[in-house]
């Protein structure tokens, strides 16, 4: 007699059978087979780990707050290097057998080169370039501290630095981009990448690791925001949730990479919610504001107001 189960799992076997004769999706990606373990779970590990660095206090082991704290940053770091590590020979795997180029760099990395020759190539290029970002560590440090203090600064609403810390997501999601970055620029494949999607998953805030975001960068609220690869932001500017700085859209992805697509935005801008601003030639000048809902694919001038016309509100009765 033949149950409910054993039909179950025979039509199981059937679909097992048919989903590994067809060619996957990524089947392209051959060099994803033996992977350290699933890259977005590593790369996960290691923004935690950065957030640890970064903010001890709020995201730290409690022995950060004790006389051992330089021993504890010390195991972080250590952590630190066995996520990124692999993280970045997987990377590197990835691209080179999807026959993908590096981030934006003349880096000579593996992937780049296309000259992964043996596991020991890969793991000692990691190895070096692991080394070299972590001695940046301070310096992004200091900046996502001026990311803090603006935030802090500007938003009434904010009563305390740890309440900016734990509860705005713009600064996560600025803090783990701006990481992203300097692996970005050093031509690290696909991690950095990586990293800004999980903010993204986070935060609801979409920036891309190639983005060159200037000092004191605030951004309220941050559900929807996205800011585009070859975005330019300057010092002290201000953007609230569901702003766009993104590019036009183009018949042909490939003939547009490494093309200046987004846009430029000058010192001290303020841009209110759910503005979009599109175009590399578009550039908002200093002390400009953008206000809410508007399109603008033109430049704007230093000090200009860009608001839309008031819609007609009617009041009626309602009927229910």
């Amino acid at each position: 007699m033949t149950t409910r189960a054993d039909d179950a799992s025979r039509r199981r076997a059937t679909l097992a059978a048919e989903l590994v004769a067809e060619a996957p999706i990524d089947a392209g990606c051959a060099g994803g087979a033996g992977l350290s373990a699933p890259l977005r779970q590593i790369v996960a590990e290691a923004c935690d780990l950065l957030l640890e660095l970064t903010f001890p206090a709020h995201f730290g082991r409690p022995g950060f707050a004790t006389e051992a704290a330089e021993d504890v940053a010390r195991t972080v770091l250590d952590e630190l290097a066995d996520r990124l590590e692999p993280a970045l020979c997987d990377g590197a795997r990835l691209h080179a057998a999807s026959g993908e180029s590096a981030a934006s760099s003349d880096a000579e990395t593996p992937s780049a080169a296309g000259s992964i020759e043996s596991s020991t190539n890969t793991r000692d290029w990691a190895r070096k370039f692991v080394a070299d970002f972590l001695d940046v560590i301070p310096r992004v440090r200091a900046m996502i501290a001026l990311d803090t203090q603006a935030t802090l600064h500007r938003d009434p609403a904010a009563s305390s630095l740890a309440e900016v810390i734990l509860a705005y997501p713009g600064v996560l999601a600025i803090a783990i981009q701006r990481y992203a970055h300097e692996l970005y620029t050093r031509g690290a494949p696909l991690v950095p990448r990586v990293m800004t999607e999980h903010a993204h998953r986070l935060t609801g805030i979409d920036i891309h690791p190639g983005a060159r975001i200037g000092p004191r960068f605030c951004i309220d609220h941050g559900q929807g925001v996205v800011i585009g690869e070859t975005t330019e932001i300057g010092a002290g500017v201000t953007i609230y949730q569901g702003v766009t700085l993104g590019a036009l859209s183009v018949p042909d992805a490939a003939s547009a990479r490494g093309v200046k697509r987004h846009p430029t935005v000058a010192d001290n801008v303020i841009i209110y919610a759910n503005a979009t601003i599109l175009g590399g030639d578009t550039h908002i000048g200093e002390n400009a504001i953008i206000g809410g809902s508007v399109f603008v694919t033109q430049s704007v001038a230093a000090g200009m107001l860009v608001t839309t016309s008031s819609p007609e509100l009617r009041v009626r009765t309602a009927r229910r």
